[in-house]
Order: C-alpha cells, then sequence, then structure tokens
C-alpha cells in the first residue's frame, strides 16, 4: 500500500500524525496509532527483520508492570526482544510474529 496515501486517509479520521523519523504516530485518547512503511516497520520492529509483513503487522498493548510480563513470557518459553518503543521514550518488550498468530506484538509499561 502507498504510505501517503494511507496516511491521508487516517488523517481524515484522527488528525495530523507526529513524525518519527519515517514512523508516523496518531494521538488517541487512550493511546496511539502507528502508521510506516514496511522497510520502517522492519526497522523499527526488532521481531520483523525476516518474514512477510502482514497488513496488521504489529499491535501494541499496555500493560500494568513490564517486570510482571518479562517473568510471564519467561515461565512459558515464549522469546521475547526487550527495546525502546518507538518514539524512543519508553523501553518496551516485543513478542515474534510466529509466537503470536503472525503479528509482532509490543508492550508497554501503562501510563
Amino acid at each position: 500500500a502507498d504510505l501517503s496515501a494511507t496516511l491521508e486517509r487516517f488523517q481524515r479520521l484522527l488528525g495530523t500524525p507526529s513524525a518519527h523519523g519515517d514512523a508516523y504516530c496518531f494521538e488517541l485518547r487512550r493511546g496511539r496509532f502507528w502508521v510506516m512503511s514496511e522497510a520502517a516497520m522492519r526497522e523499527h520492529c526488532p521481531v520483523l527483520a525476516d518474514g512477510p509483513v502482514h497488513r496488521v503487522a504489529a499491535a501494541c498493548i499496555e500493560v500494568r508492570s513490564l517486570p510482571a510480563l518479562q517473568e510471564y513470557l519467561q515461565a512459558r518459553q515464549i522469546d521475547y526482544v526487550a527495546a525502546p518503543y518507538l518514539d524512543g521514550a519508553a523501553p518496551s518488550i516485543w513478542v515474534a510474529p510466529a509466537q503470536a498468530s503472525c503479528a509482532a506484538l509490543q508492550f508497554i509499561q501503562a501510563r
């Protein structure tokens, strides 16, 4: 899909996004919605370096405690990658698509 056309469609619904390099963030009432190219998705999402990128390639989920989530994932032998949030402002945890129904899952600490 064309990134410019996609951004234009979402701007009509969500307003003007902030640019973070080649990734665009729409601030929602609760949470954020990111739009980016496949190349940017591969660059910013550490678990999408290889393999196909699906239309809904990633989702970000707020959790009460990142340390508790790490313990939960470790106890269930689910591989994850600790990496910064897309805007670099906070830590996050990523689970690869192979372990998460074909979408990369990013978890962040609830605000």
